[in-house]
């Protein structure tokens, strides 16, 4: 690509980029997050921890909540492969997207990870639909824990859910 050709495509992404975080700004200022931020605050407050879960690519958003070389912050990452190291789940299962998609996973995830009431978890998903990850959600749901969902609304309204229940998503900043 030549240069000529690439200074649009620059120009576009910082565009779309700033526009993004201009709005995150507004929704900051207008108070959009206070819930989410009271939610971790009261958790933080009281000994409970963060928990983070993300798949695919979301995962990365849930290593930069927990794990975090000198973070403060008593956070802790629940991941897949936690399957294959600490359940019943051998190395194959995570080739492909599938694992991402099945709900009937988070019932042993749940039970092999150290969670502790007044815990809150912080769910990151593009869609916000995948089995998994709407599964994890409604777990932690029901059983009293606060849940902050990330998530593109903008592509949750785009496609079906993946869930049984035939949930996703669907608001935000909480679930």
């Amino acid at each position: 690509m030549t240069q000529s050709a690439v200074a649009p495509v620059v120009s576009d992404f910082a565009k779309e980029v700033s526009q993004r975080l201009e709005r995150l700004v507004t929704l900051a200022a207008d108070g959009g997050l206070e819930a989410a931020i009271g939610l971790m605050t009261r958790a933080i407050e009281s000994g409970a921890v963060i928990q983070a879960f993300g798949t695919g690519h979301s995962e990365a958003f849930a290593m930069e909540i927990a794990g975090r070389a000198g973070g403060l912050i008593p956070t802790n990452k629940i991941a897949l492969r936690d399957l294959v190291l600490h359940g019943n789940l051998t190395v194959d299962a995570l080739a492909g997207s599938s694992l991402e998609r099945n709900p009937d996973i988070v019932a042993e995830l749940w039970e092999i990870s150290p969670i502790h009431p007044g815990d809150v978890f912080v769910i990151a998903s593009n869609s916000g639909v995948n089995g998994s990850v709407v599964g994890m959600a409604l777990l932690a749901k029901e059983s009293g824990h606060g849940v902050i969902g990330v998530t593109s609304l903008q592509h949750t309204a785009q496609v079906r859910p993946k869930h049984p229940s035939g949930r996703g998503c669907r608001r935000s900043p909480t679930w």
